[in-house]
């Protein structure tokens, strides 16, 4: 069973209680996150949606399917929608560790998404 933790690193698959929206960073809700890079105090994820039609909104976004082999090791219970274009740094806080992904997966995501140097 999972506990919470700040243990989790770059790559690994998480759920947090509140994830800030872009449009309003006051407002937000529990989501399941990829962490692209570890800062320490603060991470840079991407989001999961478990919503496929909020796909043509979300430009290059995709959908990891929950029995797919990353699906499996990302241990998710839905499949989910990697939205690459709502990922943001956020401060690191208590999280459930899920799973992790791929290198391919990390890989594909380091192509799409801008570093977060670039983004904050």
């Amino acid at each position: 069973m999972s506990s919470f933790s700040k243990d989790y690193k770059t790559g690994d698959v998480i759920s947090v209680a509140f994830f800030p929206h872009q449009e309003d960073k006051t407002q937000g809700e529990p989501r399941w996150l990829i962490c692209l890079e570890d800062y320490g105090n603060d991470i840079y994820a991407v989001p999961l949606k478990s919503n496929l039609s909020h796909q043509k909104h979300h430009k290059d976004s995709f959908v990891i399917k929950k029995d797919s082999n990353e699906g499996k090791l990302m241990k998710l219970k839905n499949d989910s929608l990697v939205v690459t274009d709502r990922a943001q740094r956020i401060k690191k806080v208590r999280a459930i560790i899920h799973g992790e992904c791929t290198k391919n997966l990390m890989e594909r995501l380091q192509n799409l998404i801008p570093r977060q140097g670039n983004n904050s």
